[in-house]
């Protein structure tokens, strides 16, 4: 017990700790199967300042075609037979409720207006 106490006033403590082992795990990847596309783009060097034009990209993203096989409906299927009046003219099953339903106690935090994030409560 005196070697404890005169390690404790000589200003070094004893501070259990298990070991720890770093194992480094290899996660070795494949090269990718296609090198690459690089876009050929007409006049957009460097000099020329388009990089930083609000219509480069929206140009750019115009002139691409999409290689995607899209049907008549682009993958999201409406089927209306199901909603009653809506051949009708009666859109109100397909449309948002007028009263939306009531907040569930614990989504009320979700809610909270963006001026009090990451203040403490």
């Amino acid at each position: 017990s005196m070697s404890s106490s005169q390690s404790r006033s000589g200003g070094e403590r004893m501070i259990h700790q298990d070991y720890i082992a770093r194992i480094r795990y290899s996660n070795a990847l494949p090269p990718p199967p296609i090198p690459p596309k690089l876009l050929d783009i007409p006049n957009t060097g460097l000099a020329s300042g388009q990089y930083t034009a609000p219509g480069f990209a929206s140009r750019l993203a115009r002139e691409q075609p999409l290689n995607i096989e899209a049907d008549a409906e682009l993958g999201m299927p409406l089927d209306l037979v199901g909603m009653p009046g809506v051949f009708d003219g009666d859109e109100s099953s397909i449309q948002a409720p007028a009263q939306p339903p009531p907040v569930h106690p614990h989504d009320r935090p979700l809610l909270r207006p963006l001026s009090t994030l990451g203040k403490p409560k």
